[in-house]
């Protein structure tokens, strides 16, 4: 019975740090089918969960992952996890999943755009993404960019950081660096699909280096 509940339990602690919660803080739950809030619970540092004061068995540990119930702020909205954000007087357009079991986002042009042949041109969405500090998402080319325009991603694929959303430096724009690899000029038109971003779970090395946080935007860190 061991494997069960230890699963159970890594399933907790991804729940917790998903929704930024540390052990021993008091939550507040919202039952989304109902539309109503449900009350509030904790997960003590032993893993054990209290709901309204009342001890959690494991059955009802599973209910709380099941999707069910969402997380409320301090101001009782829902808690934001992950998501996108429009950046004012930018003209984007929020990303968008084609089907309902599509992994990625479609992201769009702002504005017509000419890359030139052989030439690498940074084509910009006016939108920024918000996630979890142990997440990131990864920038995709459509696959029809490469066959029906000859365009590809000069950096194969990008990587948007938890800590470039906000940045001081253009407020976490996202932006899709084309090359073209033809010989003549491929034209973007504005609210062209550009490629796919994907949310993603990263981990760090037991004897990680990092180099303390971040100063500006686009390609920043390579400096």
């Amino acid at each position: 019975m061991k494997e069960p509940i230890n699963y159970l339990m890594k399933a907790l602690d991804m729940f917790l740090e998903d929704n930024g919660i540390q052990r021993g803080e008091i939550f507040t739950l919202y039952d989304w089918r109902k539309k109503e809030r449900y009350g509030t619970a904790c997960v003590s540092e032993l893993g054990m969960i209290s709901f309204n004061g009342e001890e959690w068995r494991n059955d009802r540990i599973s209910e709380l992952l099941s999707g069910k119930y969402i997380v409320l702020d301090e101001n009782g909205r829902p808690k934001r996890i992950r998501g996108f954000e429009l950046i004012e007087g930018k003209g984007g357009r929020l990303p968008e999943r084609a089907t309902e079991h599509s992994a990625g986002y479609d992201f769009f042009a702002i504005e017509d755009v000419k890359i030139l042949p052989k030439n690498i041109r940074v084509v910009w969405t006016g939108v920024k993404a918000y996630m979890p500090p142990n997440e990131v998402l990864k920038i995709y080319n459509r696959s029809s960019n490469a066959l029906k325009k000859g365009i590809m991603l000069s950096n194969g694929v990008g990587v948007v950081d938890a800590d470039y959303y906000n940045n001081p430096d253009n407020e976490g724009d996202i932006g899709f660096s084309f090359y073209n690899f033809t010989n003549e000029i491929v034209t973007i038109k504005k609210g062209d699909k550009l490629g796919q971003g994907i949310f993603e779970k990263y981990y760090v090395a037991d004897n990680d280096i990092h180099g303390g946080a971040r100063m500006g935007g686009y390609g920043s860190t390579g400096k």
